[in-house]
């Protein structure tokens, strides 16, 4: 994992502990696999998202197969932007309300509410993970410094 990557997601974990959701019991969990169903002959996907929000509830849980409803995707040179987009339907498909795709080497993020309703976020914007987490927002410029 590259410097900049990890200084990032200490920052993502640092603005979680502050959070409602987070007093709570609720996790921010790096590299959790995720079960995503896609119809035949797709089958099962595993997805491993970088960050996602796992309830207290979810976390307690019988169930294995637990959808969060928030990820964070930290796009790196090799990713292909086909295969994240992709991804982001699957998510939306299953469940998930909140995506925040961070272009690190662009200086943006992006914040999907849906596959269509997307916000470019860049220099002081804010970035929020509303209406998952309505305490969790930081802008561009804190999040990538």
């Amino acid at each position: 994992m590259k410097r900049k990557h990890l200084k990032l997601i200490k920052k993502l974990n640092r603005l979680f502990l502050v959070t409602v959701a987070h007093q709570k019991g609720g996790e921010l969990i790096c590299e959790q696999d995720v079960m995503i169903s896609e119809t035949p002959p797709a089958g099962i996907q595993l997805r491993r998202p970088d960050m996602a929000f796992f309830t207290d509830e979810q976390i307690n849980s019988e169930n294995d197969e637990l959808i969060p409803e928030f990820y964070i995707k930290v796009i790196s040179p090799n990713d292909q932007i086909k295969d994240v987009k992709k991804k982001i339907k699957e998510y939306f498909k299953n469940g998930v309300r909140v995506v925040w795709v961070v272009l690190p080497e662009e200086d943006m993020v992006e914040v999907y509410t849906s596959v269509r309703d997307i916000k470019v976020c860049m220099e002081q914007d804010i970035c929020s993970a509303a209406p998952v987490l309505d305490d969790f927002q930081i802008s561009v410029e804190e999040l990538l410094a």
